[in-house]
């Protein structure tokens, strides 16, 4: 299986009264041109699009949004777009500015969906030449959420895991916008920080034996094993946006399994 992943384009983003659009949508465009060059199997957006309260530019992230799902769905790569902690209007209600891409489910392939939303935790197969598999999605939770943690219990309930036996589902991977236990925060707790810190089920999600773990919010790319042994690959943001982050490696990334 093939993955292309970006995560934290925070595309709204200014810095020092620059305005960071123009090259974050450079990288978002890059990524797609990459998973269309390579026929990637799946393309990950792991939250953080944009803040919904930054403005009319609100709208060109959202357009390069549904331009890219939308694209990709053409040429029959899947996509799947997890909220992150910027993506949700503080309104109560659990609107994101990923809402207008939930047109384009249920409005392609006639045999399965291509477009994914995950406002919500879902759970949304995923499907190589090979292999099927489970991808369990676990975005930040919006004011009236639900708690990682307890969703992730429910996926070791015998009914999931005899399906998994059976056949008609395969292995399992996991896509997050949460923060990763034991792993030093940098400007998305800082400077860039919204909301409150809600932290990846290690413990939970070790039981379910993933393929791989893959989780934005974290805006410096790295590979961390957690206390539970748990091993997650952070995307990290797409490109430096604070001048803390001037170390850092931006951009997306291709995962083989």
């Amino acid at each position: 299986m093939k993955i292309i992943a970006i995560s934290d384009t925070h595309a709204d983003h200014v810095t020092a009264g620059v305005s960071r659009y123009q090259e974050v949508r450079g990288v978002l465009m890059a990524a797609m041109a990459r998973a269309l060059e390579v026929q990637a199997d799946l393309f990950v957006h792991a939250g953080d699009l944009c803040d919904p309260d930054s403005g009319p530019i609100v709208f060109e992230c959202i357009a390069d949004a549904v331009r890219v799902a939308r694209t990709l769905e053409v040429h029959g790569i899947q996509s799947i777009w997890l909220a992150g902690n910027h993506c949700i209007a503080e309104t109560g209600r659990g609107t994101t500015v990923l809402d207008p891409l939930k047109a384009l489910e249920n409005a392609g392939d006639a045999i399965r969906n291509l477009v994914h939303v995950a406002a919500e935790p879902r759970i949304i197969g995923v499907r190589d030449d090979f292999t099927d598999r489970l991808a369990v999605c676990l975005p930040y939770p919006s004011a009236a959420g639900y708690i990682p943690s307890s969703f992730v219990k429910l996926l070791a309930a015998p009914a999931v895991a005899l399906t998994r036996e059976s056949g008609r589902a395969g292995r399992v991977i996991v896509l997050a916008h949460l923060v990763v236990p034991g792993l030093l925060p940098g400007e998305e707790s800082g400077e860039m920080a919204r909301g409150k810190d809600v932290m990846l089920p290690d413990e939970e999600l070790v039981k379910l034996a993933p393929d791989i773990v893959i989780c934005g919010h974290h805006h410096r790319s790295q590979k961390f094993r957690t206390k539970a042994g748990l091993d997650v690959q952070v995307i990290g943001a797409a490109a430096r946006f604070t001048f803390g982050e001037q170390d850092h490696s931006p951009g997306y990334l291709e995962i083989a399994l």
